[in-house]
């Protein structure tokens, strides 16, 4: 099942170049939150496990597709000075996502109604986020980049002047007049990312990063948390609780990570977050190694492996999680940030695919 979904996200990936440059960067956030909303109506209504499984695929296409357009929109609409801190807002309310999962889930655990259908409500509230989302989505402004490249300029005008005072919007519209010219001088091709030395190298940044990151195993620990738990020696309640306390830890420093993003360099933030989390990551695996749950198990020991997991989603929230979002929308020039962003989901999308299926088979 958690394969399904990253593959149906692979493919969500896709659309993301593919609509945001034809349609807008707001017809980019459309789709997919129709994708979902539907995914997850027919999910919660699941009458047999193929149908679940055709809309489980569906809803990681959806998710991971508006998971990557959001930062492209956010990016085109937010001043320069305040975009990161902007941006990484996409990260927090991500989490929050997650957050409110973990809680509703172990809140359904404990009900036991006689039809034993309780599965269905958790998987049913993805609806909520994103129908609210789509009857708000209409007064939401188009990014004006996108206007201008497409000779809407009086819609763009007022975009600017909705979103700056009269002088600023005036000169920034003519550095993105500026701004288009000159990128509709250069390559813009899928080739152009390998053939083009300046592409080339941004392209093998934007898959080291995302594949580095993803190797950390943060996705891995978040859905596989209860079994990581077990493996510690914890009970059933015990294992959907921790499971909420490290979503609502991770939602607290995302939160945090927003007065911080902006007064580092996006790489050390990268690059020191990579190795506090691998130092985590080393500490609990020492002692597990060292003190494995069984009758005699040394239980100081094995919190201390709990508290090394804990800590494991502090530094990731903090340092990595949101920053990658912007890094990569960031990276990219204008004309290809789509294209950039694509790349980076894909790629995500490709190593969770990896993570989640053998996790299981090391978990046994």
């Amino acid at each position: 099942m958690q394969g399904v979904f990253q593959a149906g996200a692979f493919f969500g990936s896709i659309g993301i170049n593919v609509v945001a440059d034809r349609w807008g960067r707001k017809m980019s956030i459309t789709i997919p939150c129709i994708l979902v909303l539907i995914s997850g109506a027919c999910l919660a209504g699941a009458a047999n496990v193929a149908m679940f499984i055709a809309f489980r695929f569906f809803s990681g296409m959806g998710s991971w597709w508006l998971l990557g357009a959001v930062p492209i929109w956010m990016a085109e609409v937010t001043p320069p000075q305040n975009r990161g801190t902007l941006v990484d807002c996409h990260s927090a309310a991500l989490l929050f996502g997650y957050v409110c999962a973990a809680w509703i889930g172990a809140g359904f655990y404990f009900y036991h109604p006689p039809s034993n259908n309780q599965w269905r409500a958790p998987l049913g509230f993805q609806c909520l986020p994103v129908t609210i989302l789509l009857a708000i989505i209409h007064w939401l402004p188009e990014s004006p980049r996108w206007l201008l490249q497409n000779d809407r300029s009086e819609e763009a005008e007022r975009v600017l002047r909705m979103l700056h005072d009269s002088d600023e919007a005036a000169v920034e519209m003519q550095q993105i007049r500026d701004q288009i010219a000159v990128d509709n001088t250069l390559e813009s091709s899928w080739m152009s990312l390998i053939t083009k030395p300046s592409y080339r190298k941004r392209t093998f940044m934007t898959l080291g990063v995302s594949f580095g990151i993803q190797m950390t195993g943060v996705l891995v620990i978040n859905n596989y948390g209860p079994t990581i738990y077990a493996a510690l020696g914890f009970s059933n309640s015990k294992q959907l609780l921790y499971q909420g306390a490290f979503n609502t830890l991770g939602f607290g420093c995302g939160v945090m990570a927003l007065s911080i993003v902006d007064k580092f360099p996006r790489h050390k933030l990268i690059a020191g977050g990579t190795a506090v989390v691998l130092a985590t990551l080393v500490a609990e695996a020492a002692v597990v190694a060292s003190y494995p749950p069984g009758p005699d198990q040394n239980k100081a020991a094995l919190k201390g492996g709990l508290s090394m997991i804990f800590l494991y989603i502090c530094f990731a929230e903090l340092l990595l999680d949101g920053t990658q979002y912007i890094y990569f929308s960031e990276l990219w020039p204008n004309h290809l940030r789509a294209k950039g962003m694509t790349v980076a989901m894909g790629t995500i999308a490709l190593v969770n695919v990896l993570w989640l299926q053998v996790a299981p088979t090391a978990f046994a």
